[in-house]
């Protein structure tokens, strides 16, 4: 458990998504990521969800997307000491 109160696989999921914020992610891409292999996605992106940090929205394409919340971005930027500005 990191400062935060957040174990090491619900960063991993907001970093990942977090890094493709100009390409919005989606449950696939998470599934494909090499970084996240031996993570629960499913279990982990749920408990995220329920937590605010991250939400889910249908693209034009009908493509469900995952996004982070301005909450999920601050824990991250929090967590490794970016600043806000």
């Amino acid at each position: 458990m990191y400062r935060t109160g957040m174990s090491e696989s619900e960063l991993k999921i907001l970093g990942s998504i977090a890094n493709k914020k100009h390409a919005p992610t989606s449950l696939v891409d998470l599934l494909k990521d090499p970084k996240l292999i031996n993570e629960k996605i499913n279990e982990t992106l749920s408990s995220l969800m329920a937590k605010g940090f991250v939400e889910q929205r249908l693209s034009k394409e009908n493509r469900l997307l995952l996004y982070l919340t301005p909450k999920g971005d601050r824990v991250l930027r929090k967590t490794f000491g970016e600043s806000d500005t």
